[in-house]
């Protein structure tokens, strides 16, 4: 799914803080990053393990009654460099290319994760550009396909905090919301999208 940077959550309320019955157990999503080795700034992994740690506090606090307290976390598996193409993502092609994928016209089929159980590893690729997710666009900040994701660096810390909250709920089958204009879920990223609700809890920590 395709997010902006600017200067339906499912429905049924199901096990998740803020709703009736047991709030879930915490869940820990492991992550192993590459980053393009001309991107600028660099991500090295004392700023990563930072970057998503601060993630996981935007989860995990509550900002206000509608906003659910979700206990996430994350687990950095490996970071390392990349050197691919020019760095920019401009079709399904270079998209498949930055993981190493073999070419294919549609995205490997994935066992899901199970609940209980620790989540499959996301992938991030962290690149120069993004001009493509599913349709050619000019404005794209981040694109997840299936537990796959590639993200730009952004000068604004909060932002990008908010951005890999945003890309890794893609992976945990989130949706964008447009209910709400502070959601993190929200088409656009803006340094005061912090809600999210019971529903999107329950899907990402399961």
């Amino acid at each position: 799914m395709a997010t902006l940077f600017v200067a339906g959550a499912a429905a049924g309320c199901g096990n998740c803080a803020g709703c009736p019955g047991t709030p879930p157990s915490p869940v820990t999503i492991p992550v192993k990053i590459r980053v393009y080795d001309n991107v600028e700034p660099m991500l090295e992994i004392g700023p990563a393990k930072t970057l998503l740690d601060a993630t996981a506090h935007i989860i995990q606090d509550s900002d206000g009654p509608a906003d659910t307290t979700c206990p996430v976390n994350f687990r950095i598996v490996n970071l390392d460099t990349f050197h691919i193409g020019n760095g920019v993502v401009a079709s399904w092609w270079d998209f498949q290319d930055v993981f190493g994928m073999p070419w294919s016209l549609v995205p490997p089929p994935e066992s899901p994760d199970v609940q209980g159980v620790e989540p499959h590893v996301r992938e991030v690729r962290v690149v120069k550009d993004i001009t493509w997710c599913g349709t050619e666009s000019a404005t794209l900040a981040g694109c997840a396909i299936g537990r796959r994701i590639v993200v730009k660096r952004h000068d604004a810390w909060v932002m990008e905090q908010i951005l890999w909250a945003h890309e890794i709920g893609h992976t945990r089958t989130l949706s964008h919301r447009l209910d709400s204009w502070v959601a993190i879920m929200h088409p656009e990223i803006l340094n005061d999208h912090f809600q999210l609700n019971g529903p999107e809890c329950g899907l990402y920590s399961r």
